[in-house]
């Protein structure tokens, strides 16, 4: 039996959410007279109550539900980390051990991103290709929907200060942001009926890895927590959305990405025998980007702009980019992903 002689725990995320926080633990052991390291991840999610409605956006058991659903099995270029443990805590917390994955590739070309986004496209067009939707009770539903409604009081608080100089930084047209929560209900509706898939839902640069086996390259796939039914498509909001506004691809690159993974997506649906016409896909993509980072990263955003004593802390979680130039690239997406929905809206 292996022996181990060190350990040590670095946090590498807060608890938000779904989460209490993400740990790396590495170490080293022997067995015998070989001596070797070691790293894992846990993951230690919330305790939830029997009242919790399980197909919320932000359950947080889903991902251990998640892990031996067995979702993925079969599923080509597409995989999750590997779970290697699974301790149920006395005080309601759930406690996940997960393979430490390290990514093959450095900075990704756009390229890269389409592979991914083909994967998604496997990975959902395998669900909305005429099988049956899985019908776990603990998968998210109207995800996006709940996601909003978290951002009401950030909303009227923007409503408040959307002439305050410090705000105008990134909410230069706060009127359209307003505009576009005060018609969210139509546009929700009109991702509620596009033809639904079970969508990962946090899919961003940060999310995934490269893996190459067996002379193919894959996609490890990172933070399930939000997995779920949703409109086909719509996992592309965040893969383009975050990507960017974590500075993983520049700004000017913007409308190559969103070609690069459409077209990507689109291809992972065919193969996967799926026939969901690209135009809906596009109004997806497009319906849910204009919501998810203008109108629902408001309650996250609005803080960082109102309280300096936060931008030391943004600036490290965004590689030491300065925060006038986080705001700017953040300001400037938001235009554009706005302008996306209001062509479809009309």
């Amino acid at each position: 039996m292996a022996e181990v002689t060190e350990w040590h725990v670095v946090r590498i995320q807060a608890g938000a959410g779904e989460t209490e926080g993400v740990y790396r633990v590495t170490g080293a052991g022997r067995d015998g007279n070989a001596a070797s390291g070691w790293s894992l991840i846990l993951k230690i999610l919330q305790s939830s109550s029997p009242q919790d409605e399980v197909w919320r956006w932000n359950y947080q058991q889903r991902e251990w539900h998640f892990y031996r659903s067995g979702l993925l099995k079969g599923q080509h270029g597409l995989v999750a980390p590997r779970c290697l443990g699974v301790m149920h805590r006395k005080d309601g917390r759930t406690w996940l051990w997960l393979e430490d994955v390290a990514d093959d590739d450095g900075t990704w070309p756009l390229a890269r991103y389409g592979l991914s986004a083909y994967h998604l496209g496997r990975f959902s067009g395998r669900f909305s290709s005429g099988g049956a939707l899985p019908d776990y009770p603990w998968l998210s539903r109207r995800w996006l929907r709940g996601w909003l409604e978290e951002a009401a009081p950030a909303i009227a608080r923007l409503r408040l200060l959307r002439n305050d100089p410090a705000v105008q930084g990134v909410y230069d047209d706060a009127d359209s942001i307003l505009q576009l929560w005060d018609e969210r209900e139509k546009r929700l509706s009109v991702l509620e009926h596009c033809p639904q898939t079970l969508c990962h839902l946090d899919a961003h640069r940060r999310n995934m890895f490269s893996r190459r086996s067996a002379g193919e390259e894959g996609t490890v796939l990172i933070d399930w927590a939000f997995v779920g039914v949703a409109a086909v498509g719509e996992d592309l909001a965040s893969l383009v959305s975050a990507t960017i506004a974590m500075g993983e691809v520049a700004l000017g690159d913007m409308k190559r990405l969103e070609a690069t993974v459409l077209d990507g997506y689109l291809e992972g649906l065919r193969d996967a025998g799926c026939s969901t016409d690209p135009e809906l896909v596009h109004m997806a993509y497009s319906m849910a980007a204009s919501l998810r980072f203008p109108v629902g990263a408001v309650r996250l955003v609005l803080p960082m702009l109102l309280d300096p004593g936060q931008h030391r802390d943004v600036e490290q979680l965004h590689h030491g980019t300065p925060v006038e130039a986080l705001f700017d690239r953040w300001g400037a997406m938001n235009r554009h992903l706005i302008r996306l929905g209001d062509v479809l809206a009309d």
